[in-house]
């Protein structure tokens, strides 16, 4: 049993196969592990009545807004349901979290491996035209550079470090230079030793236990809570 946290840059993890991306769906097929990605979250904080996940995730803060004492408010209570739910997931285990800032709150857990996945700006810019079918590559650029944009915002203003903060990460793979199947290989690769190096320190079981959030979390993965 492990978890899998994947910190990506737009249009690094290969073709999209339905709603998930090659990377993904490669490793769910390999593993049989869940997956919880924004759309997940999303969901997840619809049952909690916090709609506004959305907003926050999607948008940057202007400049007038970060006085704004209610939405600071909003934002508090995005951040704990967030880090709690991830937590809850890592304990839950056998499943791929993909985000912006999981793997910040899954240090040192020895059932954990946390990755990024990074190409370069052409890659991406052609992956992205590719999967929205746009006629510009300056148009697929727009969206990868927004996308970054809002990415390092997101992280920077909730966890206060870089997104690509690489002490942060057990695996960093170029996938211009070795492609999307090599970074598939190289994350099953991590999954055996950790599997032999099980029991050598703290793991996710560690974790603080929620039961009322593990139930919904069981009940959205359509899975059995494992208290």
């Amino acid at each position: 049993m492990a978890v899998i946290t994947i910190s990506r840059e737009m249009g690094s993890t290969g073709d999209w196969i339905g709603d998930k991306c090659f990377l993904a769906d490669r490793l769910i097929a390999a593993t049989g592990y869940h997956y919880a990605d924004k759309k997940f979250f999303s969901r997840l904080f619809r049952e909690y009545g916090l709609a506004q996940f959305d907003r926050e995730y999607t948008q940057t803060l202007g400049f007038w807004e970060r006085f704004n004492a209610q939405r600071d408010e909003d934002r508090a209570m995005i951040v704990e349901l967030l880090n709690k739910a991830t937590l809850a997931l890592a304990r839950h285990g056998n499943v791929i979290i993909v985000g912006r800032a999981n793997f910040t709150l899954l240090q040192g857990l020895t059932d954990v491996l946390n990755v990024r996945v990074q190409a370069s700006m052409s890659t991406r810019v052609a992956a992205v035209q590719k999967r929205f079918k746009l006629a510009q590559a300056s148009e697929a650029e727009a969206i990868v550079l927004k996308n970054d944009e809002l990415r390092e915002s997101f992280i920077r203003d909730f966890y206060k470090v870089r997104g690509e903060w690489a002490d942060g990460f057990d695996l960093v793979i170029n996938t211009t230079k070795f492609g999307p199947q090599v970074a598939v290989d190289s994350l099953l690769a991590g999954l055996k030793q950790i599997d032999a190096r099980k029991g050598q320190g703290p793991d996710c079981k560690t974790l603080p236990e929620d039961a009322g959030l593990a139930d919904t979390i069981s009940n959205l993965l359509s899975c059995r809570t494992e208290h």
